[in-house]
């Protein structure tokens, strides 16, 4: 199986070369997330060798007996990244090859930022989420009832029935849309988020051990748990004969798909629609794109990404302002919505848990 990651907006000359400047920082935080974490295991370290040598001695060996093992343990999440990225001509290339010099001088530091390693650490636990045994309980909770609604509407063939995952993350709940017979595209802006999905989807074969857990150090309850491994993927996509179409399209959700009508059946949206600058935006662009009597089924918080930013323009509605917008576009609401309790790339034994109260209802297009 072979996806199509390709890209889904046309650019102009300077964007393309902003794009390449983006990928080619991207890939650099990839190789880069060791060296930046050492730094700071450093910094624990410091902190330890500062404190007065009775608190030293009450703490024995143990602390930097777990700071030795943590160092093994980013050592080994850094050789799967290095994997991720090893394909230096990424899916995206053609698309700046023309226009761009391949040889241009990376731009910006060669020390990450907080948020770049972030965005590795929350990579690390997205993987857990969409793609290890660990994270069948929160794909039951959220990608479970959207496969169980596909299947009951959908009845029979469905290699031409047309599904849509924006927000597809690391590709797990459009490979099992896919899994079912559906034609399916994901669609996902982030190129972290595109990169391992390119891997698990296309390249990988064997498993791998991650250790998503390492930090933060807060609520942890022993070393055992915070260094534990997690097996990663559970399922080789790449040995599974699908029937109908399957694509990723890389790019935002609202420019890819811009002045395009009547293409889809169904659209999911789990944990997405609060991902939106302006949510009305995302509304009137699914009802363009779902063929009339298509449906949009969505799981999900609305925890308003953008909320309070003050670099971005947001707007957050409740949910019956939403629901009152949708009906005004042109939705109707099929039964009520249902609440359920989920989580989110959530540490099971972290003594620290969040549990979210998710909205699951089902719009049609008249």
């Amino acid at each position: 199986m072979q996806l199509a990651l390709q890209p889904g907006s046309r650019l102009g000359e300077n964007e393309i070369e902003d794009e390449e400047q983006h990928f080619q920082r991207v890939i650099h935080v990839f190789r880069n997330y060791e060296n930046s974490m050492m730094l700071m295991i450093r910094r624990y370290r410091r902190d330890y060798q500062d404190l007065n040598d009775r608190h030293r001695e009450l703490l024995g060996s143990m602390y930097n007996v777990k700071l030795d093992a943590v160092e093994e343990c980013i050592k080994k999440n850094q050789k799967l990244l290095d994997l991720i990225v090893s394909k230096f001509e990424s899916p995206f290339d053609s698309c700046f090859a023309e226009t761009v010099d391949r040889n241009m001088v990376l731009k910006g530091r060669n020390i990450l930022t907080e948020i770049e390693v972030e965005n590795l650490r929350s990579l690390l636990r997205q993987m857990v989420r969409d793609w290890s045994e660990e994270g069948d309980h929160e794909r039951a909770l959220s990608y479970q009832p959207i496969l169980q609604e596909l299947e009951r509407r959908f009845r029979g063939p469905r290699e031409d029935v047309n599904i849509l995952v924006p927000g597809a993350g690391l590709g797990r709940l459009a490979f099992e849309i896919a899994k079912l017979g559906f034609s399916c595209q994901g669609n996902e802006f982030s190129l972290f988020m595109l990169f391992a999905s390119d891997y698990f989807l296309n390249s990988a074969k064997d498993c791998h051990d991650i250790f998503p857990w390492i930090v933060p150090f807060s609520n942890t309850i022993n070393m055992k748990e915070q260094i534990r491994a997690i097996s990663i993927p559970d399922t080789i996509p790449s040995n599974s004969e699908l029937r109908g179409d399957f694509s990723m399209i890389a790019g935002d959700f609202l420019e890819v798909y811009q002045g395009q009508s009547n293409l889809f059946d169904a659209i999911t949206s789990s944990f997405f629609l609060d991902t939106a600058k302006n949510i009305v935006s995302y509304l009137e662009l699914m009802h363009e794109l779902l063929k009339p009597g298509g449906i949009l089924i969505n799981i999900g918080p609305l925890l308003y990404h953008f909320e309070g930013s003050g670099k971005e323009a947001s707007l957050e509605l409740t949910l019956e302002e939403l629901l009152v917008v949708a009906e005004n576009i042109g939705f109707v609401l099929e039964e009520k919505v249902k609440f359920m309790e989920s989580v989110y790339a959530q540490n099971s034994l972290s003594m620290h848990q969040t549990i979210y109260k998710v909205a699951f209802f089902i719009l049609k297009r008249q």
